[in-house]
């Protein structure tokens, strides 16, 4: 990183002032500030739409080692307002690289400040729960908080809503990225699924991740993405075998639980991941709250309340179940962080329903949880047959 770039500042809501070294495109934005532990994955992170509006902090000290490359992204940009890093890497090494990361946020209208002592910044974020941060370009030194406010717009966490889309089982069959070839063979193949029956899932996008629509497709189902916002009558239009909620950003209490209650109530079998497992907590009765510190990264240690077995898990989110509103008779509290001890995963007594606070695609582990998603399509398959049995 050359040494003669010009000084960027990070300013704390709680006073604190950091100088660093300005990259990506001028600064000028303000929103919360959050914090991954991740080792690698940062290209995955940066596309993370469960990032929007937000300024990420890494605590790796050397990002960019591998550069861009463009097959890792999680969607179609960056959605962090901001990037906060100790050492910027501008000599990438990775023969799938097309060049640095820095020339692909400044395209995407991300700023950067560098140089930052990220270790004594993440230890005052762990401190003090849900601070705002603002990064500029002109000495804050003699400014208050609000009057920095004034002169800096807060990042939009709204998403776009995207368009509905279909992919096709066998069109992935015959376009996936080579590398899938390399990954272990989950339990429902393709082959399995087709003498099942299960041939199709609706995805409810909140903010999802190209990677959670290729765990489906390899598995040879088709996946149907809605936008939140569209009504129980389009979902059942779709005929799907399962709904899918997905990962996405902001606080649950803030979305309209109206279509989640009605596709509850039609006895849909349902996955919730992330957000969507928080929002599904809500229109079940439970009620969510925010966490001192957020859960990012792709080290978090999750155990199984009943057997024991730990396993590592990607993570992303700032809100909890809480374990005082989780009814017994209404859901099971499966999994707990092992750190803190708040919920990772729900699994509903009366309705064929499995929720996971973590990413069961995030590839942690690497593959510790992605066998949740084969829970999800034996959940289908006894809806399937029970079905049948009914008519």
């Amino acid at each position: 990183m050359p040494s003669d770039r010009k000084p960027r500042y990070l300013v704390l809501s709680s006073g604190q002032v950091f100088r660093g070294r300005a990259a990506g495109r001028e600064a000028g934005v303000r929103g919360e500030i959050v914090f991954s532990t991740a080792m690698g994955g940062y290209l995955e992170a940066l596309s993370d739409p469960g990032l929007a509006g937000r300024l990420i902090v890494f605590s790796f000290p050397e990002i960019g080692s591998y550069g861009f490359i463009p097959e890792d992204l999680e969607s179609e940009r960056a959605w962090p307002a901001g990037c906060v890093l100790r050492s910027l890497c501008d000599t990438p090494s990775n023969m799938r690289s097309t060049g640095p990361i820095e020339g692909w946020l400044s395209e995407q209208g991300v700023p950067v400040i560098t140089g930052i002592d990220t270790r004594a910044l993440i230890r005052i974020l762990r401190r003090q729960s849900s601070l705002e941060a603002a990064l500029c370009d002109f000495d804050p030194t003699g400014h208050s908080w609000t009057e920095l406010c004034a002169l800096i717009p807060a990042a939009s966490v709204r998403l776009p809503e995207p368009e509905p889309r279909r992919w096709a089982a066998a069109d992935f069959a015959r376009k996936a990225p080579s590398w899938v070839f390399t990954l272990r063979t989950p339990l429902w193949t393709p082959e399995r699924s087709a003498a099942e029956g299960l041939s199709h899932v609706v995805l409810l996008d909140y903010g999802t991740k190209h990677s959670l629509v290729r765990e489906f497709l390899r598995r040879g189902v088709d996946v149907t993405r809605l936008p939140a916002s569209a009504g129980f009558s389009r979902i059942e239009e779709a005929q799907p075998d399962g709904i899918v909620v997905s990962s996405g950003p902001g606080d649950p209490a803030d979305y309209d639980l109206t279509t989640l209650k009605q596709l509850i109530a039609a006895g849909y079998p349902i996955f919730g991941i992330d957000l969507g497992h928080l929002l599904i907590a809500r229109a079940m009765g439970f009620a969510t709250a925010r966490m001192r510190f957020a859960h990012r990264g792709q080290n978090h240690p999750v155990r199984d309340t009943a057997s024991g077995l730990v396993r590592i898990t990607s993570q992303g989110h700032s809100h909890v179940v809480r374990a005082d509103s989780i009814s017994s008779e209404v859901a099971r509290l499966e999994q707990i962080h092992s750190g803190d001890g708040s919920c990772e995963a729900l699994v509903y007594r009366h309705a064929p329903i499995l929720t996971l606070a973590y990413h069961p695609e995030g590839g942690a582990g690497p593959r510790d949880t992605n066998g949740q998603i084969d829970r999800f399509f034996n959940l289908m398959l006894n809806h399937a047959r029970e079905a049948r049995h009914a008519s």
